[in-house]
């Protein structure tokens, strides 16, 4: 895509410059689909002091914040020190599957949305290199809650689930943060908000077989959530049933369950084959570097390859 020139790459910043960027910012990734917010690069120390809060009174564990939460840069004076601004992204995702051929037959296996994020991803890092190369705006990817600065910035709210929600895409929906060397007009700070449609609904809390859903918290009992336990190694607790899970990685039952995303719920789409041969050196947990590099490829093409350690339980979980 080609960006619109409104000035010159050695124009002055000033703010009718930032008001300009802003709003082909806004106009470009429209275009394909994509919503944006921003908000001032200091909020960071609010949604540092939010999550912490929710730690300190046990809203989320100690357990949890460590190896969930514990990643994020707050930091972001030291890591990105020209960074004035956030601009919090969203774009159309959906569930897809995987094929994989087996002793038991072609078996297609659920990819949730959030997981293949390839094309997401490579849209708007090119939409933002156009803004590099005729402003020389410095843009980075900044490792930040981003369903929690989504909801704070306005661009979603919650639901009972704990999953963030837009207007446009329901939860199906990639949600990535980066920084900008310029001081964007602020869209909206304000505090999170629970969609109305959940007020009078219990489906998702219905629908979660783990329990890790209840009233009348709001926060979700991670240590309880299939998408937790999947998304780290380890032996599954014994008290997970086989049948619960539903997913090569993460889970679809709450939000598969929710009214609110009816509209977005599609059939998916087969975004890769794995044949008897490769499903078996997936399956027997063959070391990523020692695969076939067309396997590499194909698991890199899934946005799986950073996953891949965690493929073979969590697909013999499913077979």
């Amino acid at each position: 895509m080609r960006i619109e020139i409104i000035g010159q790459k050695s124009m002055d910043r000033g703010m009718d410059f930032e008001k300009n960027i802003k709003a082909q910012l806004i106009k470009s990734l429209n275009a394909v689909g994509y919503e944006m917010r921003s908000v001032f690069i200091a909020r960071v120390h609010e949604l540092e002091a939010e999550i912490i809060g929710q730690r300190n009174i046990g809203l989320i564990s100690s357990d949890f914040y460590n190896t969930a939460l514990g990643g994020f840069d707050f930091n972001l004076e030291s890591s990105h020190p020209n960074a004035k601004s956030l601009l919090i992204n969203t774009a159309p995702d959906c569930t897809d599957y995987i094929e994989f051929h087996t002793d038991q037959g072609i078996k297609p296996l659920k990819l949730p949305a959030t997981y293949h994020t390839k094309n997401q991803i490579g849209k708007i890092r090119s939409i933002f290199k156009e803004f590099e190369l005729n402003y020389g705006i410095e843009f980075n990817y900044a490792s930040l809650p981003h369903k929690l600065l989504a909801a704070r910035s306005g661009l979603a709210k919650y639901g009972r689930n704990n999953v963030t929600y837009s207007d446009a895409f329901g939860s199906f929906q990639y949600l990535i943060t980066f920084t900008i060397d310029i001081a964007l007009e602020e869209d909206c700070w304000q505090e999170a908000k629970l969609m109305t449609a959940c007020e009078n609904c219990r489906k998702c809390i219905k629908a979660c077989p783990t329990k890790a859903l209840s009233e009348p918290r709001f926060t979700l009992d991670a240590e309880k959530c299939i998408t937790y336990l999947n998304e780290y190694p380890g032996e599954f607790p014994k008290w997970v049933a086989k049948e619960w899970h539903n997913a090569i990685i993460g889970c679809t039952l709450c939000t598969e369950s929710c009214p609110v995303n009816k509209p977005h719920i599609n059939s998916g789409t087969r975004i890769e084959s794995f044949d008897i041969s490769e499903s078996q050196l997936i399956l027997s947990g063959s070391p990523f570097e020692q695969l076939p590099s067309s396997v590499q490829a194909k698991l890199n093409n899934c946005s799986l390859a950073s996953s891949y350690q965690l493929l073979s339980r969590n697909i013999r979980a499913l077979l």
